[in-house]
């Protein structure tokens, strides 16, 4: 994998980050009364993030997803083992909050779709952390779903939707800045982690 490549990955998930940040905050608004004036802030702190994205996306110099089709034998097997991680961490987590709507649904407890939703998308972190030599992606996910637990068995305080928005928003929004502030040690290291995966 090329620097340019991780740089673009990385980029992606920066952004990824970005807006669920923007959700889990906006849900935690919308569970707080007269919340609105906030909302200012928490655009002005997205658009800020949104450049220091566009700042980390330069650093691939105009990498595009066509040059893999072009990549070497050994690059083409490592793109192979990426997304196919990527593809079934996908397929996993959709069947998993699918499900988990479905039952919370049917039992009448509508209130804990949030954290279980928060819970899923948390744990799909970790095996994306291995697919992407990304270790800062196993702490957002361990603290995701350590809120998402929390939430789900009645343990944080009230109102629990806005406690669970503001913890998940502010683990969201930490790992855009940790993936922004030390982009060159993550895709310097990623990329020996890679190799070693791709030589074993």
């Amino acid at each position: 994998m090329t620097d340019r490549q991780f740089f673009w990955g990385l980029s992606n998930g920066a952004v990824m980050f970005t807006l669920a940040g923007f959700f889990w905050f906006g849900i935690a608004m919308s569970a707080i009364p007269r919340a609105q004036p906030l909302f200012v802030l928490l655009v002005g702190a997205f658009v800020l993030l949104l450049l220091g994205v566009t700042r980390l996306r330069r650093k691939a110099r105009g990498f595009r997803y066509a040059e893999l089709a072009l990549a070497g034998e050994r690059q083409r097997h490592e793109n192979r083992r990426i997304q196919l991680g990527i593809r079934w961490a996908v397929i996993a987590q959709t069947v998993l909050i699918g499900g988990g709507v479905y039952g919370f649904v049917s039992v009448g407890r509508q209130d804990l779709i949030w954290a279980w939703i928060g819970l899923i998308v948390s744990l799909h972190f970790l095996p994306l952390g291995r697919v992407f030599q990304v270790p800062a992606y196993y702490v957002t996910g361990l603290a995701g779903a350590a809120a998402s637990l929390a939430a789900l068995a009645g343990l944080i305080g009230s109102p629990p939707l806005a406690i669970l928005g503001l913890t998940m928003g502010a683990i969201m929004w930490s790992t855009t800045i940790y993936l922004l502030q030390g982009a060159e040690r993550i895709v310097a290291r990623g990329i020996e982690a890679i190799e070693k995966v791709s030589t074993t």
